[in-house]
């Protein structure tokens, strides 16, 4: 929990009426697709433990990843994207 609450405090929350990031299907079944307007320098996924899933450098023409989720476990996942000196954040369920 702790590790969790040092990776949400320096996150800006992005509500979902006017999200900057989308994640879709959610809940994740085989695949997740995550969309951000104007491209991003970085994207990270973490489980509800703040353990990382993945971390990935992109290029900033890139709007949108496609995540393969089946050998992911089921439960609740963050992700991160670094934009613009921004850090916002998006949560998202993975169920099989």
């Amino acid at each position: 929990y702790k590790a969790m609450q040092a990776l949400m405090a320096d996150c800006v929350e992005v509500p979902t009426a006017a999200t900057q990031i989308q994640v879709m299907p959610n809940p994740a079944h085989q695949q997740v697709r995550i969309g951000f307007e104007g491209g991003a320098q970085r994207l990270q996924v973490v489980n509800a433990m703040g353990q990382p899933i993945l971390q990935r450098e992109l290029s900033t023409d890139i709007q949108a990843v496609l995540l393969p989720t089946e050998a992911w476990r089921p439960g609740l996942y963050f992700v991160f994207v670094e934009k613009e000196g921004q850090r916002l954040t998006q949560k998202f369920v993975v169920m099989h």
